[in-house]
């Protein structure tokens, strides 16, 4: 985001000349921006010093580390490949990692800009949105920084990139509906473009058979009908009454916003906390505790990790991108069973002990063991059953 906020400044200064007054206001607000900033970006650029990020990463060559190729179909059809909330997705994983729908509307005038606007503001977003989906894709250039190890980028998921994809489709969509206000000859093409998508998806899932697929194509391709329809009546009766064009490209705007708002509460529903997190006789039990201690679990059916703070419930697991080297190198002794800390730890960033009868468990402080089933240890008696 810096790199791109840079080379945005850069640009206009090039379009503008050297403006001293936009230089200075960078300049002013940058440097405020660092010192304001520098109670979190100081520690954290510490953190990631003493932390195992760069040595106990997953593979960045397995599936799902870079957008699969096919899930640009997302772009046009956000549930192709079903959706996690319905409980029948079929992508690879994952959907959320995955997904850059920003509706069909706003797809068209994006593509709209790339293919007539000639300017320098569609140039640069341009740019943006095909470098960030060269890197985010399983590339040649895009596997650079991982083959030769490069700090920061190498640590990263490029799956992420999608947010700049996405912004720059935005811009651009903005862009388009504004050249199409003026000059609406060409927008047969990318109608045309998306239509001959649609058209290939429907033959596949016809020849194909996949249920879910042709189920969730039936929205996206209503909505790219009705807009389509609504678009092409604009541009035969551009001089036509005056308050019925407002009134469609009211329409127009009207179905994308629903679109999108549909497709957001489908994957982000709002549910019973409890469904969640349920109060149990066990929970009240250790929330009843007095002193310091923490808990471990035998299985991450029991408290996946960092749940437990959502009770107050101290534990030793945990699920964090940054956490520190030396207890990684602790808690993988502690599981080997021996004085082994060489990398990978092999529980990337996802830290759940289950050998309870380590003494370094002794020496974290815990003093409850979660288990599903009853064990047998000298060092252990039971307290509580549910």
């Amino acid at each position: 985001l810096f790199m791109i906020i840079i080379a945005y400044l850069l640009t206009r200064l090039i379009q503008n000349g050297k403006d001293k007054k936009i230089i200075s206001l960078f300049t002013i607000l940058y440097s405020l921006f660092f010192l304001f900033t520098a109670v979190q970006w100081i520690p954290t650029f510490q953190f990631i010093g003493e932390s195992a990020r760069g040595i106990d990463q997953e593979d960045w060559e397995r599936s799902g580390w870079f957008i699969p190729w096919q899930h640009l179909i997302q772009l046009v059809v956000p549930d192709f490949f079903g959706n996690p909330t319905t409980l029948n997705y079929w992508g690879i994983w994952n959907y959320a990692e995955f997904i850059g729908y920003i509706s069909i509307f706003p797809l068209i005038m994006a593509i709209f800009a790339l293919f007539f606007r000639r300017d320098k503001k569609t140039l640069f977003f341009g740019t943006i949105l095909f470098v960030s989906l060269i890197f985010s894709l399983p590339t040649v250039f895009a596997k650079l920084p991982y083959i030769f190890n490069i700090p920061l980028l190498s640590t990263a998921q490029p799956t992420r990139l999608l947010f700049l994809v996405d912004f720059s489709l935005a811009i651009l969509a903005a862009l388009g509906f504004d050249y199409f206000l003026r000059n609406k000859k060409g927008i047969l093409y990318p109608i045309g473009f998306i239509g001959t998508v649609f058209l290939g998806l429907w033959l596949f899932v016809l020849f194909q058979n996949i249920a879910v697929a042709k189920r969730n194509l039936i929205f996206p391709t209503s909505i790219f009908f009705i807009t389509s329809f609504l678009l092409l009546f604009l541009v035969r009766f551009s001089k036509h009454n005056k308050n019925i064009i407002i009134m469609i490209y009211i329409i127009i705007m009207g179905i994308a916003g629903l679109d999108l708002q549909r497709f957001a509460s489908k994957f982000t529903p709002v549910t019973n906390s409890d469904y969640l997190f349920p109060n149990t006789s066990i929970l009240s039990f250790l929330q009843k505790q007095s002193g310091n201690f923490r808990i471990m679990t035998t299985d991450d059916r029991i408290f996946p990790p960092n749940f437990s703070t959502i009770y107050r419930i101290q534990s030793i697991d945990g699920y964090d991108p940054l956490y520190l080297r030396r207890y990684g190198e602790l808690i993988a002794a502690s599981e080997r069973g021996k004085p082994d800390i060489s990398a990978p730890f092999g529980f990337n960033r996802i830290i759940t002990p289950h050998r309870y009868d380590s003494k370094i468990i002794d020496l974290l402080g815990v003093k409850y063991i979660l288990s599903l089933s009853d064990i047998s240890s000298p060092k252990l008696k039971k307290v509580f059953q549910e």
